[in-house]
């Protein structure tokens, strides 16, 4: 998930489209014991609006006490797509792949929400803008406000 969209071919499309939506696949109970998935959502990685279950289309796959998700959040609002692929496990960690390595997760009380990993960051990233921009106003504001000295006071060595 870079955050750069490309359009999508006739062939991407159709595969999409012809996956099952992950509200007709869940609830999962994981094999030998009470871990369950009752619901699935994510993130749109894009407008960052929540894509609920009916518009996650997915290949689900079970194996007793793991499971495994490949799919996409289709946001009608923006018009995009959000790939997503993770791993379940019946003892309430996942694994999600990020576009370029897997992060390690926790799921649990029968919801998991997805997010894409660049949400993590925006607080941070506008904290540390707001706080940069503080200092140069700060320093920056604090020096125009000094007067030039007069000649007379340069002439007095009062600089």
């Amino acid at each position: 998930m870079s955050g750069t969209t490309v359009p999508l071919d006739n062939a991407k499309r159709s595969e999409i489209m012809s996956l099952q939506a992950i509200s007709q696949v869940l609830p999962y109970k994981f094999a030998g014991g009470d871990a369950r998935i009752d619901e699935l959502t994510m993130t749109c990685s894009t407008c960052c609006k929540e894509i609920g279950p009916d518009h996650i289309k997915a290949e689900f796959t079970a194996r007793g006490d793991m499971a495994d998700l490949k799919g996409y959040g289709l946001c009608y609002d923006c018009k995009t797509v959000t790939p997503m692929v993770a791993k379940f496990s019946a003892d309430g960690s996942c694994l999600l792949f990020n576009g370029s390595s897997w992060v390690k997760g926790q799921w649990g009380k029968g919801v998991v929400a997805v997010e894409p990993w660049r949400l993590h960051i925006i607080p941070f990233l506008i904290a540390a803008a707001l706080f940069l921009a503080w200092l140069y106003f700060h320093f920056h504001s604090s020096q125009q406000h000094q007067e030039p000295p007069t000649p007379a006071e340069i002439g007095r060595g009062e600089t």
